[in-house]
């Protein structure tokens, strides 16, 4: 904002800093519309010029329509989850319930979905090297855990991992708890 006050363009500006043209133009403007005058802005400290620039956090109509929102977040996933019920349909079911021009757009809408839909899914990562020893124990037998695991696709995903090349060692009997509870009743 010193070198603009100075007289220098805005495309040098831009050189020096790194900044983009566009950042520099809005910063500009935002101050013009606020009625800074330039002089007064190099007479600043950092702290003061950045509560000038800074916009004000908007408490009211943002802070509660994004809380009823999510307050319906689960609800809004379990639907989607349905047989034929798009993102579509779910926004236009949101805008009713919303009432008036206070709903979000489609495309915000559809944005807080998608975000609470990646943060739902499953992510597996194991960090292993080639021959590294990978020992995992389950008293689910394999033969259950496509069922257990719910979704095929993940289920495959991770049995693949998992089951290939890998020694299995299924125990039969009773466990060893069982074991110790009959000793100690008997005993």
């Amino acid at each position: 904002m010193q070198s603009l006050s100075q007289g220098t363009s805005i495309m040098e500006i831009s050189r020096k800093y790194g900044l983009s043209r566009n950042t520099i133009k809005k910063y500009r403007n935002l101050l013009r519309d606020d009625g800074v005058n330039m002089p007064p802005i190099t007479d600043m400290d950092d702290e003061q010029l950045s509560e000038q620039l800074q916009s004000p956090v908007k408490e009211g109509d943002n802070y509660t329509r994004y809380g009823r929102l999510k307050a319906r977040k689960e609800q809004y996933l379990r639907s989607l989850t349905q047989k034929h019920m798009t993102k579509q349909l779910l926004w236009e079911q949101y805008k009713e319930e919303e009432e008036g021009d206070n709903a979000y757009s489609n495309s915000q809408f559809s944005y807080y979905l998608h975000k609470w839909e990646s943060q739902q899914k499953t992510v597996m990562v194991l960090g292993s090297k080639p021959g590294d020893r990978l020992e995992v124990a389950s008293q689910l037998p394999i033969e259950k855990w496509y069922e257990y695991i719910g979704d095929p696709t993940l289920a495959d995903a991770i049995m693949d991992r998992l089951i290939y090349n890998a020694h299995k060692i299924e125990l039969k009997g009773a466990s060893m708890r069982e074991r110790g509870a009959k000793s100690q009743a008997l005993g």
